[in-house]
């Protein structure tokens, strides 16, 4: 506990019923404190909803798709303590992980990162063109790809370039960086016409927190 719970009656007295019966529980509210309240999870029958949306595509696809290192790569960019040189590459490699899987199953995308990634994005709908205004660092008259907006940034954490990157590139961008990877997952395990059932993962933003 806390963590979900889906429960399915299968039998009573041994035998298997003609309808079907399911239902996710958890005590997250009260075990944590409320602590998924507020922006991350915003409304109570939020999590309930995805969850029972996505199981079984995550269930289906877990090792194809590397769900398990993508997600890790998530938490680790949350971790408050880390700084955000080191938060930008684990989300940097969260997104990477999903679009190099993606791409795994199309011969027709390129092997790039900017091409794997861009691929991603139009895969599952994902809007990125606010995402790259967003960041301060991107230049859209550039040869990359709007969905790849963070690539100064993710070049200089991950490869080490030995670029002077400003602080407030590097606050903008994995800001966006999260988000983007947000909305992939939502994406990912709801289908569209589904979304709108959602009260507000369906419009995740970033966040300009820099002077709060």
């Amino acid at each position: 506990m806390p963590a979900p719970i889906r429960a399915t009656i299968t039998a009573i007295d041994g035998e298997e019923p003609a309808w079907q019966f399911e239902k996710w529980f958890s005590t997250w509210r009260a075990d944590m404190g409320s602590a998924f309240t507020g922006r991350n999870i915003v409304r109570a029958n939020d999590p309930f909803v995805f969850l029972d949306h996505g199981y079984d595509r995550f269930v289906g696809r877990v090792e194809e798709y590397k769900y398990r290192e993508c997600l890790s790569w998530y938490f680790d960019a949350l971790l408050q303590e880390r700084t955000v040189n080191a938060k930008t590459a684990s989300i940097a490699s969260a997104i990477e992980t999903l679009a190099r899987r993606y791409a795994a199953f199309d011969e027709d995308v390129e092997g790039d990162t900017d091409a794997v990634i861009a691929n991603l994005a139009d895969e599952l709908g994902v809007p990125v063109d606010d995402l790259a205004s967003f960041s301060t660092g991107f230049d859209e008259s550039t040869e990359w790809n709007n969905a790849y907006f963070y690539v100064g940034t993710r070049n200089a954490v991950v490869d080490n370039d030995r670029v002077n990157v400003p602080f407030d590139d590097l606050f903008t961008d994995f800001e966006a960086a999260l988000t983007m990877f947000r909305r992939l997952i939502f994406h990912e395990f709801t289908p569209p016409g589904e979304r709108d059932r959602y009260t507000e993962l369906n419009n995740l933003e970033p966040r300009d927190n820099r002077f709060e």
